[in-house]
């Protein structure tokens, strides 16, 4: 993982090597490319999916002089198949036509026609939380497209979303060295940003802060506002975790003045900068922050970072009815959803904890303790088991607090409350 890490770091005036994609995954079992897909997926839909799979692990493994001899007459069970499940989604229909096609006349489909098809299902897939299927079929459309930085960028962030640490950092280092050579600064940029990010949840501030440093430096540069504001929120991130409170707000004034208002992620900038107001115990302010969020994010999988957060700042704030109606809400989803589970949990032991529910606190911490140690995130773990050793000693926790200058920060909330507002939906890109 250290030699992934200094990658990024090779001077672009160098001749970049590229380094190959990440091997095809096959599980403990020894199973094939793609089986948990049929876990994710039934039915028909989900067997095509998974035998589109491995069609694709053939073509590209296959020298393209000898991709034509790969055709197979379709029986008409699988035919009856492909129809079938075109008809159970009719959104992948064309995806599922092109993975037809790669099965009945290999030699004739087009490289971008099989990487489209792949990402389709990918971000079909990624939409419903199904993760495994997401991340397979973001990784085959990056292989396919091998020479995509955008594509090794989406793969690279699915990896580190589904917890695939070291598959996650060859995608960003492939990325930012095919971006480099194809002088795309926004998919360098990216690059960038997303590595800071996957050092960042494994505990390693110093390097991620100099890579999103570096990331801002080059986004300025190169004209580049929008990915300038995302590097002051990833900078924000890392404040909101060990940082001041004065300099996590100043990414926070910064990344939302880059922003545009429909911008993708900002529900998740002010989110953190909500986080951050939790954190340095200002749990009255994050409160309308965390409520305005309601509407901005539907999605159930990712509510539950929301729900946790509003959690502890209904408990911080001594709104005990606000935190059971949140608990109730959050802990279903927390139990479905993995990646934000850790941290929904812990601020659910800091809550109970805060009402002197000991033994639930307990339970909460451990719960938090188990799906950080699951998906190697180091700062979660750290942090919960320190929780337990406190609620273990009963200790309180210290009461909430107000900024020295309150009336500075309702201003700034007010501010991200009128941009969520005005705020629609959009793809994320990051």
């Amino acid at each position: 993982m250290a030699e992934d890490q200094e990658a990024p770091r090779k001077r672009e005036g160098r001749p970049h090597i590229i380094p190959p994609a990440p091997g095809w995954r096959i599980d403990a079992q020894g199973r094939p490319e793609g089986w948990p897909v049929l876990d994710d997926v039934n039915g028909a839909l989900g067997l095509t999916l998974w035998r589109a799979l491995r069609a694709v692990r053939t073509w590209v493994d296959t020298p393209p002089e000898r991709r034509a001899g790969l055709s197979q007459e379709p029986t008409r069970e699988v035919r009856e198949r492909f129809a079938y499940a075109a008809a159970e989604e009719p959104g992948l229909g064309p995806s599922i036509g092109t993975f037809a096609l790669l099965a009945y006349a290999p030699g004739i489909v087009d490289p971008e026609q099989i990487s489209r098809a792949c990402e389709a299902v990918y971000e079909w897939a990624e939409s419903r939380a199904l993760t495994e299927t997401a991340v397979h079929f973001i990784e085959a459309a990056a292989r396919v497209a091998d020479q995509d930085p955008a594509r090794a960028n989406a793969a690279g962030r699915m990896c580190r979303r589904s917890a695939l640490h070291d598959r996650s950092a060859i995608w960003f280092t492939r990325a930012f060295r095919l971006a480099v050579r194809a002088r795309n600064q926004r998919e360098s940029v990216a690059a960038l940003l997303g590595y800071g990010s996957l050092l960042r949840g494994l505990g390693q501030h110093e390097s991620a802060r100099a890579l999103f440093e570096r990331a801002g430096r080059r986004a300025v540069r190169t004209g580049h506002r929008r990915k300038a504001g995302e590097a002051h929120h990833d900078l924000l991130a890392i404040a909101a975790e060990v940082g001041t409170y004065l300099n996590a707000e100043r990414h926070a004034r910064l990344a939302l003045s880059l922003y545009p208002v429909q911008h993708p992620r900002l529900p998740y900038l002010a989110h953190d900068f909500a986080f951050v107001l939790i954190r340095f115990r200002f749990y009255s302010l994050a409160l309308p922050l965390l409520e305005e969020l309601v509407r901005a994010i539907p999605r159930l999988d990712q509510r539950v970072l929301w729900l946790g957060s509003l959690a502890r700042a209904a408990a911080g704030a001594n709104r005990l009815a606000r935190f059971r109606e949140t608990e109730e809400m959050l802990r279903p989803l927390a139990a479905i959803y993995s990646e934000y589970a850790a941290a929904a949990f812990i601020h659910l032991a800091e809550s109970a904890r805060a009402f002197g529910e000991w033994g639930k606190a307990e339970r909460y911490a451990a719960l938090a303790r188990e799906s950080a140690r699951n998906r190697g995130d180091t700062l979660i773990e750290r942090d919960a088991t320190v929780l337990l050793e406190e609620i273990a000693a009963r200790v309180p926790p210290p009461p909430e607090d107000t900024p020295r200058d309150a009336e500075r920060v309702q201003m700034l909330v007010r501010r991200f409350v009128s941009r969520l507002g005005r705020w629609k939906s959009a793809p994320l890109d990051k």
